[in-house]
């Protein structure tokens, strides 16, 4: 069950109230509005409706997760003897590790004046408006967050991304193209787009490699890709060319992230990202009460409509996430380079259609 179908279940079991109650003493949105505003919220991004949204009921929460490393089980003879029995056993290398996850506040205001509210809009439909809307402009902000969040920026520069660390900053294994780093750089993206899914692959732990994984990319990476799968002489290079069917790469989902071609995240250091992890790893946890209140300036006829909530993006396991930098110079040239040129074949008359002079 995806987060859509779990928030359908919310409503449908949801007490009925209306909108007086929100913009009036109640400012917390009850279980239907509240769907309203997180479905909104999610499908602004795939990042949103794939990862795992954690419902918390505390505005923060402490994570435990148990570890063995390497092999456990052994012979329990000796060389093979019956009448040796292994002793003693070598035990197993356990490892407990945790982290607390506290959020932190996230705010919106959205202004309207008295006569946008008394001659275009009824009162129930400005409900589902500011709603509606709010909701899929925070969803937008949050999947930002979840990706390129980084508490060292300051506030001056990103207001938003300064509260705390995201999925990106966050993640153990982080590789970069030569395009980015000439030394140590381990992609050339001159080999085309499916070596970068390789190095990704190759740059997570074993252990992840037999999840469900799902790898976020940029437009141009997915085009560029799509645009291999075209040029492939198959069925599956033909069936891509009239339709838009989803893409995978050795099993792998290759899904397109609107929030990836951000051109102010890239703009931080220059670069594309992608971002290959299994679903249940990435996480945004999000705190039981959303509030919206309306403060009201009589005088200037203006409401003001504050949203407000929770949340924290988190990784289960920051070793089960692995980050790609490319150059941006790169990333517009395995676009170009990656589109079906047109063939041209020369005919030669054959010998039995020349005539004697």
């Amino acid at each position: 069950m995806n987060n859509l179908e779990l928030l359908d279940n919310i409503a449908n079991t949801a007490d009925k109230t209306q909108w007086d109650d929100m913009v009036t003493g109640k400012a917390i949105l009850n279980a239907e509005q509240q769907t309203t505003f997180l479905r909104e919220f999610q499908i602004a991004d795939p990042v949103l409706t794939m990862a795992r949204m954690v419902y918390m009921q505390n505005p923060s929460r402490e994570t435990s997760l148990f570890q063995i490393n390497g092999r456990v089980s052994q012979a329990g003879y000796v060389n093979g003897n019956r009448d040796t029995t292994k002793n003693p056993l070598t035990a197993a290398n356990l490892k407990f590790t945790g982290q607390e996850i506290v959020t932190t506040k996230i705010k919106a205001k959205a202004v309207l004046t008295d006569d946008e509210l008394e001659e275009n809009i009824e009162r129930q439909t400005l409900q589902q408006t500011v709603l509606s809307e709010m909701g899929y402009k925070m969803g937008l902000d949050q999947a930002y967050w979840n990706l390129f969040g980084d508490s060292t920026i300051t506030p001056t520069k990103d207001d938003l991304l300064c509260a705390g660390d995201g999925w990106i900053k966050s993640a153990t294994n982080q590789i970069k193209s030569t395009g980015v780093d000439s030394t140590h750089g381990t992609v050339d993206m001159d080999n085309g787009v499916d070596s970068l899914f390789d190095a990704m692959k190759q740059a997570l732990p074993p252990e992840f490699r037999t999840q469900q994984l799902v790898c976020f990319v940029p437009y141009e990476i997915e085009d560029a890709y799509r645009n291999f799968v075209i040029k492939r002489e198959t069925q599956l290079g033909d069936s891509n060319l009239p339709n838009w069917n989803g893409l995978t790469y050795k099993g792998i989902p290759i899904i397109h992230s609107p929030t990836l071609d951000d051109s102010v995240a890239q703009g931080l250091d220059n670069t594309a990202t992608c971002l290959l992890s299994s679903t249940s790893n990435l996480e945004y946890n999000i705190f039981k009460d959303i509030t919206v209140e309306m403060d009201r300036d009589v005088e200037a006829e203006i409401n003001k409509f504050i949203f407000k909530y929770k949340s924290k993006p988190s990784l289960q396991r920051k070793d089960g996430a692995v980050v790609a930098k490319i150059s941006l110079k790169e990333l517009a040239e395995i676009q170009e380079n990656s589109k079906r040129k047109p063939v041209y074949v020369k005919t030669v008359p054959s010998k039995d259609n020349e005539t004697s002079p």
